[in-house]
């Protein structure tokens, strides 16, 4: 834990000459002073957050000199459950990090305080984020969190591996048909090297499998979040592609990819391409030097993928709810958001001064993040995520792992998120 001191005071005292005018019997309105302190929460994996906290404190400090704010590092694989518990039992951090898988469970248990009434009565400007951000981080239509960041995707391609095979570095004309057919010219199983990496273990899919269901013209879950979007010909043909992909050598098996995380051995230039957001480009840019290269995804029936990212929240049992409002509007203002973007962390919420982001790596066309912007879609999610999404992953990696025809784990899926979603939706 790292604590940044400052102070706030809101108490007034009273000048000896206005002491002197109290009433005969001598009297005194005098208070004494409050000092406040703020604890705020995040995950352990957002890259330069310290460094961006004390930038933001530093401002805060302009306008609130007496109040004190500690923050906490949690490993993620810990975060959510540390904070549900210690919210539901009327305690935990005044500011926490969220994230869109997590967040409606927390907003509709109370957890979160209802943000609206602070954001009309303030300067803040909601439309610098994006419509997508905004909505993710609703509960029945009303704002719980601020949008702090983004985790816009993009296609990461070794220069290296595609020079030496002489293939064309991708554009944004890619589709499926080539990721296929040059990835398999790519691919050198012998030497341990694959074409694409994709990460059909990872328990959100964000980089895996919900991109393609999207470009097959597919759905994870319905508007209404009541029914599977498993089970239909669109996301049979993505869980279809992924297979190929796999039997083609073009895709690293699951028993690899469980041994290996699919960033790691894309940075250890066992990969010619790699689905990934803009969290990554420092490591990589570090990893891979002047190696590395950055396209739009590839599409299929249709451009985009679903779109998540970062926001702050104010706890619901807080004491100090204004504050802390007022230093999430510090943190997701223009200022730390441009400071964000000038340290090359992430990619800002703030879309104003994404650019500034752009220019961190030179090097890069990080222009590609932002372009893809255009075609995504919200995050999916339900108040039951956490167990569908266990779901999708269990029988997407099995599937693949045992040969299991598309349409079988496309439906399997279904059936089971079904029954989560209708349990859900008592």
């Amino acid at each position: 834990m790292k604590k940044v001191k400052i102070f706030f005071i809101f108490s007034i005292f009273l000048s000896l000459l206005a002491m002197a005018a109290c009433g005969s019997d001598g009297s005194s309105s005098d208070t004494e002073a409050e000092d406040i302190t703020l604890e705020l929460a995040y995950w352990t994996q957002d890259t330069g957050m310290e460094e961006i906290l004390e930038h933001a404190i530093e401002i805060y400090n302009d306008d609130h000199e007496h109040v004190e704010i500690t923050f906490t590092s949690v490993p993620f694989d810990n975060y959510w459950t540390r904070m549900q518990t210690s919210l539901s039992g009327g305690q935990g951090p005044d500011i926490l990090l969220m994230d869109g898988r997590n967040y409606l469970q927390l907003a509709s248990l109370g957890l979160l305080e209802n943000l609206n009434s602070y954001i009309e009565d303030s300067d803040l400007d909601m439309s610098v984020y994006p419509d997508g951000m905004n909505n993710l981080y609703k509960y029945e239509e009303e704002h719980y969190a601020i949008p702090f960041v983004m985790g816009p995707m993009a296609l990461y391609y070794n220069k290296e591996i595609f020079d030496e095979a002489g293939v064309d570095y991708p554009d944004e004309s890619w589709t499926w048909e080539d990721v296929e057919e040059y990835g398999g010219q790519l691919a050198d199983n012998e030497d341990g090297t694959y074409g694409f990496i994709v990460d059909t273990t990872t328990f959100t899919q964000q980089a895996g499998l919900f991109p393609l269901v999207h470009q097959a013209g597919g759905s994870i879950i319905s508007d209404d979040k009541t029914e599977s979007g498993f089970g239909t010909p669109e996301t049979t043909e993505a869980i279809q592609f992924l297979q190929t992909l796999t039997e083609e050598g073009i895709s690293p098996p699951v028993s690899t990819l469980q041994e290996t995380q699919a960033k790691q051995m894309f940075g250890s230039e066992r990969g010619a391409m790699y689905t990934s957001g803009s969290y990554d480009v420092s490591f990589f840019s570090e990893s891979l030097g002047d190696k590395l290269g950055v396209s739009v995804l590839p599409q299929h029936k249709q451009k985009g993928y679903p779109i998540h990212g970062s926001a702050f929240s104010v706890n619901a049992n807080s004491e100090y709810k204004e504050e802390a409002f007022e230093f999430i509007k510090v943190l997701t203002g223009d200022d730390t958001q441009e400071f964000l973007g000038e340290i090359g962390s992430n990619f800002p919420a703030h879309m104003e001064v994404v650019e500034v982001w752009e220019q961190s790596h030179p090097e890069l066309e990080l222009s590609a993040f932002r372009e893809g912007l255009d075609d995504t879609v919200p995050y999916p999610s339900s108040l039951t995520i956490s167990e569908w999404q266990e779901v999708v992953t269990s029988e997407l990696t099995s599937g693949i792992s045992n040969n299991t025809p598309a349409e079988e784990v496309s439906q399997t899926i279904e059936e089971q998120m079904n029954e989560i979603l209708e349990e859900e939706n008592r």
